[in-house]
């Protein structure tokens, strides 16, 4: 009876070490926390601000967050609650929220993510001109661009507009919606 124990707990071992290998192995895709394709983070921020000058000094833009992550294997930077204000000759022009964001090494691309709003600032104070929604944009600050391919939802004191993705130039105020175009309209009151 000794023996039959004896090869029960044996190979009621080599079975969890078996066990503990495979599941070792499926798991050694999944990444560790602070560690992924783009390597280690090397430092974090929290009450982050980027503010970039034009050639004249004047701010062209300001980025902040509530915590930022900058990864050493890319160069890039992944941040919490962003907060994006582009100027127009010193002077707030356009405001951006999202959820999150990614900075690019350059830092000349920033990927917001989840319920991006876009309003317009007006400088006289009264209600924003435009107010945009979507899911996730590209913002290319500096040139005053930004694009996407999710759904978009484009609010003025004239009316809506509803579509499928979005270029748009935000110093010239033009948006292009690129599918699925709907709209409604509100006539001026005379």
């Amino acid at each position: 009876m000794e023996t039959r124990t004896f090869v029960l707990v044996a190979l009621l071992a080599a079975l969890a070490a078996a066990s503990f290998f495979v599941v070792r192995q499926n798991g050694a895709d999944e990444e560790e926390p602070g560690v992924g394709v783009i390597g280690n983070a090397d430092y974090t921020m929290t009450g982050f601000t980027l503010t970039t000058m034009d050639e004249d000094g004047a701010t062209q833009y300001r980025l902040t967050s509530a915590q930022l992550i900058h990864y050493e294997g890319d160069a890039t930077a992944q941040f919490e609650q962003p907060d994006v204000t582009i100027y127009g000759k010193g002077l707030p022009v356009w405001h951006i929220v999202s959820d999150q964001g990614e900075l690019t090494a350059a830092g000349d691309e920033v990927h917001l993510l989840g319920n991006v709003t876009i309003t317009k600032i007006n400088q006289d104070g009264t209600q924003p001109a435009v107010t945009i929604f979507t899911k996730n944009l590209w913002l290319y600050p500096e040139q005053e661009l930004a694009q996407t391919d999710e759904g978009v939802e484009i609010k003025q004191p004239s009316g809506t507009l509803w579509g499928t993705g979005m270029r748009a130039n935000l110093a010239a105020q033009q948006f292009e919606l690129l599918s699925d175009v709907r709209g409604w309209y509100v006539p001026p009151t005379p």
